[in-house]
């Protein structure tokens, strides 16, 4: 899942999700040269999926039988610093260029650098105080795929004002653009998170965007000792997370979500709904019109999710 902050694209799309969906739409009609002149004109306005960008641009450049063209937009892209998985390389999509010898070259150092970078990779964890008095709790706040800890400050720093204290969480595991993270490996993203409340005081809420979110929900599931309420803003929802999570989540959660976010919005409503039918405490904020991405009153959107934990 390719999924961070709202962005400002250059024809009407107001995310990375926005543009994707519409790329992968004339792709499966048929028309493989609109989709490809989408992502020339579009993808380059929204630089934290830089390697998902390039990525696309092989396939569908490959798919239309342009194969050189395919190997000059790799080569562009491990230019650029983009590191690719070799699983991700040798899968079907990419079958009209797995005999190509230059291909196979660049798909050599696209594997060894991400493999090389993975294991280097560690945790980190960003923590910030009020300014007066003693903080209310820590927000444990998880980014959402591809970005990291610094970019997600401007979002929740509302609630310094407010007593708590920040506590960003940044993965270890890394995207496939440069400088960006995820948290898609979700055993290894419970185990750092772990490792985090054992070094963290007091009450803590988790809390996460997209991806991130999710992991936030799992980990208030499954360390109800540690994790006094989850804040979820925009959640990434698997259709196969739904149903462990309404039976295991105890803690209170507030989710915000966006009416247009499909891969957020049904996810959120069903997990609700089980959880509240069992007697347990959710609160449901869905925003109407609002895609996949942070409210445009993300303070606001804050302020009524904690008032409901603390309730």
């Amino acid at each position: 899942m390719t999924a961070g902050p709202t962005a400002s694209g250059p024809i009407g799309f107001a995310s990375f999700q926005e543009l994707q969906t519409e790329v992968y739409r004339r792709r499966d009609a048929g028309d493989r040269e609109t989709a490809l002149e989408l992502l020339a004109a579009a993808g380059p306005s929204f630089p934290d999926q830089a390697a998902h960008v390039y990525l696309a641009r092989v396939q569908l450049s490959a798919e239309l039988g342009r194969i050189d063209e395919a190997i000059r937009v790799f080569a562009e892209a491990l230019g650029a610093g983009c590191r690719y998985p070799l699983p991700v390389l040798r899968g079907e999509t990419f079958a009209a260029l797995h005999d190509i010898v230059e291909f196979e070259r660049l798909e050599h150092i696209a594997a060894m650098r991400y493999d090389a970078e993975l294991a280097a990779s560690r945790p980190k964890l960003v923590v910030r105080a009020p300014s007066t008095g003693e903080p209310r709790g820590t927000l444990l706040v998880l980014h959402g795929n591809n970005s990291r800890a610094d970019r997600t400050v401007p979002y929740w720093e509302h609630t310094l004002e407010l007593g708590w204290r920040l506590a960003l969480a940044q993965s270890a595991e890394i995207s496939f653009t440069p400088g960006m993270f995820v948290w898609n490996d979700g055993a290894a993203a419970h185990s750092q998170l772990r490792r985090h409340l054992r070094d963290l005081e007091g009450r803590v809420m988790a809390c996460g965007y997209s991806m991130g979110a999710l992991r936030a929900l799992e980990l208030g599931a499954s360390e109800p000792d540690r994790v006094a309420g989850v804040v979820a803003v925009g959640p990434y929802f698997p259709p196969s997370a739904v149903q462990p999570l309404a039976e295991a989540l105890r803690v209170p959660a507030a989710i915000v979500v966006g009416r247009r976010d499909e891969h957020g919005w049904p996810g959120s409503e069903e997990l609700a709904r089980r959880v509240v039918a069992a007697g347990r405490r959710v609160h449901l904020d869905v925003l109407p019109g609002q895609g996949h991405g942070y409210p445009p009153d993300m303070a606001a959107a804050l302020e009524k999710a904690l008032r409901f934990l603390e309730a």
